[in-house]
């Protein structure tokens, strides 16, 4: 019994340091069952992937169990009794499938989630590091450009956060 509470432990651990990261091209199939890239695959215990549907973007949030976990942090701070919390809670837990991924490593994507996101055809993944993402790959395209700008806007401020004295300090505090 204790070894079996160790080797959860330690499992637990493993995905606490996860990170998703890279990019993925995939396809979703005519009966809508998609393949989840080999090295998010290697991250999901148990064969199955939680997907969320975005509150603001067209894609699913997916990967372990600890996504439905993070998500429900995300409101715990609201008050107990706040009708909003409760709001986003439901939209949260009623929202979040556990799909199993079969054989090779794929899923089947519900037709009105398909649909919705507009998930036929050529798709991407992309790491998020406690998660990942699943969306149509031109909008996909589309908000890694943004990112690109983005990063060369605050090309300054990222370098400066990269000094040595900044990352001291921030150890030590």
């Amino acid at each position: 019994m204790a070894e079996e509470g160790l080797v959860e432990t330690h499992q637990d651990a493993l995905l606490q340091a996860a990170r998703f990261t890279g990019r993925y091209a995939g396809k979703v199939d005519a009966k809508g069952r998609v393949s989840i890239p080999g090295d998010f695959r290697r991250l999901l215990p148990g064969g199955t992937v939680y997907a969320f549907r975005h509150f603001s973007e067209p894609v699913l949030q997916m990967g372990p169990r600890s996504l439905l976990d993070n998500l429900l942090a995300s409101v715990a701070g609201q008050d107990v009794y706040d009708e909003d919390r409760w709001l986003l809670e439901d939209e949260i837990t009623e929202g979040t499938q556990a799909l199993a991924l079969d054989e090779n490593g794929r899923i089947s994507l519900p037709k009105d989630l398909r649909e919705e996101l507009n998930l036929t055809g050529p798709a991407a993944f992309g790491g998020r590091g406690w998660h990942f993402i699943l969306g149509a790959e031109d909008y996909l395209n589309q908000q890694r450009s943004r990112a690109r700008e983005a990063a060369s806007r605050h090309r300054d401020t990222l370098r400066a956060r990269m000094l040595p004295s900044v990352q001291a300090g921030r150890q030590q505090g």
